[in-house]
């Protein structure tokens, strides 16, 4: 996701990757997938409640993950499936104490965070890795991870920052001394869902499907989605890359949602549980302006 005048549609020029969703779409057919937008300058209509962006900088559809769609087929149809996929809480041994969730999906689970990473990519900008559906984690493991704040001590409760960032766990003290790295972070937009009608052109919102639609005798189709955005303040990520040295070389090149439930841990603070990979999205290396926030307009399309 590099700026540039021209808006980047990945799906052109990673001919691979895009090779490889012809032939997912043929064998799936239609399916749940997630699709970003990502630039500055964001916007809310007042009247839709839909979100746009000054300047969009790229656009690409992605993967929801093998958990990503097991999750929403469990949860559709309350029962377990036979495949289990491993939370991240156990895989990277975060929030694994305190009280322990029997119950699988407790109703207030649901897709609530989003984490990054520098997996995504290889040194060139063009070369980037295909999403596969299997992940159960961002590309690269536990060393691409980028936290999107490092700190000398937990955030506390009643502190701005307690309540926006999450999966917290000590880091590696050969590497960045005695800190506490965040990987994950909740929405910067409540999620909202929507039912338009495909009336309007490529790439453009249509007109809102009401509730009188059932009498309606046209035929075009309906596309419904649920919208979310993210944001990537100044502060985020910054951290880690002056720890490295890198100041000048802050990017990421792989986002993605998680779904989980909150918490509590032994020594009182709140932590997400349950914690798994709904989506990746991966793109070339988006170094990331030091004075301005990027946002990621975010939907996840059943239709």
């Amino acid at each position: 996701m590099r700026t540039r005048n021209k808006v980047l549609n990945m799906t052109d020029v990673f001919s691979g990757k895009e090779d490889y969703r012809i032939l997912h779409d043929l064998a799936a057919g239609h399916r749940l997938r997630g699709h970003a937008i990502a630039g500055y300058d964001l916007k809310v209509d007042p009247k839709t409640g839909l979100s746009s962006l000054g300047e969009t900088i790229a656009e690409d559809d992605n993967v929801i993950t093998l958990g990503g769609t097991l999750f929403a087929l469990e949860k559709l149809f309350n029962v377990s499936a036979e495949l289990n996929i491993a939370y991240i809480n156990d895989i990277y041994n975060v929030g694994t104490s305190g009280d322990f969730i029997s119950e699988k999906y407790p109703k207030e689970t649901c897709v609530c965070l989003w984490n990054a990473g520098i997996g995504g990519a290889g040194a060139s900008y063009t070369d980037v890795y295909p999403e596969l559906q299997q992940y159960r984690e961002l590309p690269g493991g536990p060393d691409a991870r980028v936290p999107f704040r490092i700190v000398d001590t937990y955030f506390l409760n009643g502190m701005p920052e307690y309540d926006k960032y999450w999966l917290a766990q000590p880091m590696d003290e050969m590497k960045f001394g005695k800190k506490i790295g965040y990987y994950a972070k909740e929405f910067d937009k409540k999620p909202t869902i929507k039912a338009l009608w495909k009336d309007a052109g490529t790439g453009t919102d249509g007109s809102p499907v009401t509730d009188d639609a059932h009498t309606a005798t046209k035929s075009t189709p309906i596309e419904t989605f649920a919208e979310t955005v993210l944001c990537a303040e100044v502060s985020d990520f910054r951290e880690f890359f002056e720890l490295l040295g890198m100041p000048n070389h802050a990017r990421i090149n792989t986002i993605g949602l998680l779904t989980g439930i909150k918490s509590t841990l032994a020594d009182g603070r709140e932590e997400y549980k349950q914690v798994r990979q709904f989506s990746v999205l991966t793109f070339g290396n988006e170094l990331l302006h030091m004075n301005k926030n990027l946002y990621i307009i975010y939907r996840i399309y059943s239709a």
